[in-house]
């Protein structure tokens, strides 16, 4: 127990294997579809290796905390600052004030190692086409969280309880794994960012490296436990996809792969393999290559605005390899092992961090230097934000926050007291129907919606609350019309074709209980560009009276959600009517109808709603013609 682990090429090995199904997936290669299980790999490594090393040095009485944390700022900080001043300069070409804003927030919550609490905060459901060049900081924000707190309770543990270390550091992994598998369900995204949440996955590379017994001695055992391993990883990064609930139960799959491959060590066929020349020198760049990575792919789709093509993509994984391989060689290897006195790389490091904090507290004082662009680009840099539209989709009012829960719904303060003609019953593409419903004539609207909850009993479980008070308040609202409406293709794939429709005909039937006419809207028009932004970067989209461009086609979709509600009698409403095929009215007199790729602006509503609006009028007061 004396002696340091020796280097294991292996170890290396995985840690290529890790990187590279994160770029490829990022990349968006759709084999690798849960591509982003490579960053739990990366989590078990590094609880392996740092107590690993902690261990040996506390037996040796050579352990210092000074020491350590020096040897940890010179591993991480130097490539990450490269990273992080390359994207500051490229943000200041190329992104919007609001962007560029978030860009030096982010920078500043990376220097303090919080960027997970950062994300958390600010990340959301509209985020899906937002530009975070930074976002894959998180991980590294968790590593840092667990290195500031792990050798203080493992240093007064090998004091104090040495006999109770590893059952207690398993009881701790437990009582973490517990809650994160609790925690996935309610609130997914604090499960994913929370570091106590993500503190097991570490610990079980913790265990893995504090582990006394021998139990794959035998090359037999071994190839078959390392090949267990390798096909658990595989099998995640192929099988999981963004709608699969992660981590909790599932990413047990992935992380124990990991544990396999370790304990097997250097005697299977697998280590052999991943020690071998070409994954050992791609594991020696993993760090400069999952930091490089993630910029270069965001802002190569925030210049191409469109999505990116193979070459395209093929041109990122160059310029990822060649920025990789000099960050390595020019600035990680040299502050880490150079000849220069530790102190005065230290002061290198330090003198980078300060620069940085001013060059972020500059963007973030000035809103993002609109100074540097034109009037009329930051006229539709504005539009981009989505704090602009928050207000009129009353998100957090009657459309529920995510962190709002159905009982937070006041009938009093969403209803009119003469009555109400429409419900509006779903999630964020229900909510934006409502700015424009609003303006319609002879028409009181109300709604009830809530942030990625589908008007279905599905998703995150909350929204199981929002579904299960629907009845509720529809008896009290007592509306003419509900209007269903949701982002339905996600929850199709989720669930499948069969069980969607099922899910969707019970709510048609829940909604037919409290209101004379039920209209079920389908998929509308999506894009997988912010609309927004390309009257930012063309002075095209501005000028022409009428833009139109190719959405996604939904027609699968939507036939199979009219052809639930022609079998529950109920009305359908496509908006791909407005359209012809798939391509639809972007802009209209220079104004986006999306302010992102899906979700609608005011003039989007209105234009959208505007047929709507009359079916809607003429079902409300039906009763009332002579």
């Amino acid at each position: 127990m004396t002696t340091p682990k020796q280097y294991r090429a292996d170890i290396d090995g995985l840690r290529a294997l890790a990187v590279s199904i994160v770029i490829f997936y990022h990349l968006d290669f759709t084999l690798i579809s849960g591509g982003f299980v490579g960053v739990d790999v990366f989590f078990v490594i590094s609880g392996y290796l740092i107590t690993s090393i902690i261990r040996s040095e506390i037996d040796q009485g050579i352990f210092s905390f000074r020491e350590f944390y020096k040897r940890r700022a010179l591993r991480i900080l130097p490539a990450l600052f490269a990273v992080m001043l390359s994207t500051i300069i490229l943000g200041a070409i190329l992104m919007t004030p609001q962007d560029f804003t978030n860009l030096a927030k982010s920078t500043l919550s990376t220097l303090f190692f919080a960027s997970n609490i950062f994300f958390f905060t600010t990340v959301d459901y509209f985020a899906a086409n937002e530009i975070n060049p930074l976002l894959h900081t998180w991980s590294l924000a968790i590593e840092e969280q667990f290195y500031f707190a792990f050798p203080v309770i493992f240093l007064l543990l090998t004091k104090y309880a040495r006999s109770y270390l590893l059952a207690t550091l398993f009881l701790i992994a437990l009582v973490s794994f517990a809650f994160s598998v609790n925690a996935v369900g309610d609130n997914p995204m604090f499960a994913f960012y929370a570091p106590h949440l993500r503190a097991w996955e570490l610990l079980l590379g913790s265990l893995a490296a504090l582990h006394s017994w021998k139990p794959f001695q035998s090359k037999v055992a071994a190839n078959s436990a390392s090949l267990g391993g390798l096909l658990a990883i595989l099998y995640a990064a192929f099988s999981y996809t963004e709608e699969t609930k992660f981590p909790g139960l599932a990413a047990i799959v992935p992380t124990l792969g990991c544990v396999l491959i370790i304990l097997s060590e250097r005697k299977s066929v697998v280590g052999s393999v991943l020690g071998s020349a070409i994954p050992r020198s791609i594991g020696l760049l993993s760090y400069s290559l999952y930091l490089w990575h993630w910029p270069i792919i965001k802002f190569f789709e925030y210049s191409k605005v469109f999505p990116l093509t193979l070459t395209d993509k093929a041109i990122c994984l160059a310029l990822t390899v060649i920025l990789s391989i000099a960050s390595y060689s020019f600035v990680e290897k040299p502050l880490r092992h150079g000849k220069t006195p530790i102190n005065y790389r230290l002061i290198g490091v330090v003198s980078a961090a300060v620069f940085l904090v001013a060059c972020s507290t500059v963007v973030i004082i000035s809103k993002g230097l609109p100074a540097r662009l034109s009037d009329a680009a930051v006229r539709y840099a504005k539009i981009t934000n989505k704090d602009a539209f928050l207000e009129i989709y009353d998100r957090g009012g009657c459309f529920l926050d995510n962190n709002q829960k159905a009982k937070d719904y006041s009938v009093e303060e969403c209803t009119s007291p003469s009555g109400t003609d429409v419900l509006i019953w779903g999630d964020s593409f229900a909510a934006h129907l409502y700015p424009g419903l609003r303006t319609v004539q002879d028409l009181t609207v109300a709604q009830f919606t809530a942030t990625s909850c589908r008007p279905m009993l599905s998703g995150a479980r909350r929204c199981y609350q929002f579904y299960d008070r629907f009845g509720d308040i529809a008896r009290d609202v007592n509306p003419k019309i509900i209007l269903i409406a949701g982002n339905w293709a996600p929850i199709f794939i989720t669930l499948g074709l069969d069980e969607a429709m099922e899910s969707l005909r019970r709510s048609i039937r829940l909604a037919k209980m409290s209101a004379d006419h039920v209209v079920l809207v389908g998929q509308p028009p999506t894009y997988n560009v912010r609309l927004a932004y390309l009257g930012f970067v063309s002075l095209k989209y501005r000028q022409v009276s009428t833009i139109t461009l190719n959405a996604t086609d939904s027609s699968k979709l939507n036939e199979a959600i009219e052809r639930v509600a022609k079998e529950e009698s109920v009305i359908f409403y496509d908006f791909y009517t407005d359209c012809v095929g798939v391509t639809c009215p972007a802009f209209i007199d220079g104004e986006p109808l999306h302010w992102d790729g899906g979700h609608m602006t005011l003039k989007g509503s209105e234009y959208y709603t505007y047929r709507l609006g009359k079916l809607l009028v003429g079902l409300a007061h039906s009763e009332e013609q002579p």
